[in-house]
């Protein structure tokens, strides 16, 4: 199920459409299960014009409320739900955050002129409710920041140092 985000709204006119989160809702209620990508952004990885191609910012900050309230839907009615991290690196180096075209040198890759790894991906070990209590203590649920870097932290183990942006201190010894 899509989901479109204000700033996609503004940046490409798209319209937000609130059947989505009815669908959201609906399929929820029916145990299907979400995979959500919470920084979905080219901005939020590789830098402009004018740095490497692996130059990059790393993985941002999501808002407070972005994996809380999802959780929270998921687990009304007393479901249960876990988190499972996916890191992915190397996307920067698809598309061109200048122009938003795929970037020149994956082209050999993309045509399969070309076996070089673009990007990568890594899952990591569930994230369960009980993981995050014993990290983080009993009221997670309501320090929605803490949680968030937490969960944000163990995508962050996923990938290599240079990818973890701001949540590198969030990764576990």
């Amino acid at each position: 199920v899509p989901y479109t985000r204000p700033v996609d709204v503004e940046r490409y006119g798209t319209k937000k459409n609130s059947e989505e989160i009815r669908e959201w809702v609906r399929l929820a209620r029916v145990g299907y299960s979400f995979a959500v990508l919470p920084e979905a952004s080219v901005q939020g990885g590789r830098h402009g014009i004018g740095k490497d191609i692996d130059d990059i910012h790393g993985i941002q900050e999501i808002a407070d409320d972005n994996l809380m309230s999802f959780y929270d839907l998921l687990t009304k009615g007393g479901r249960k739900a876990f988190f499972l991290p996916i890191g992915i690196h190397g996307t920067y180096r698809v598309m061109s955050p200048v122009n938003y075209r795929p970037d020149f040198s994956v082209y050999p890759t993309l045509f399969g002129l070309s076996t070089r790894k673009v990007a990568e991906v890594t899952v990591g070990m569930p994230i369960t409710e009980e993981s995050i209590t014993d990290r983080l203590g009993i009221d997670w649920r309501n320090n929605k920041r803490d949680t968030n870097r937490f969960m944000m932290g163990r995508v962050a183990e996923l990938v290599p140092e240079q990818d973890r942006g701001v949540h590198r201190d969030e990764v576990a010894a």
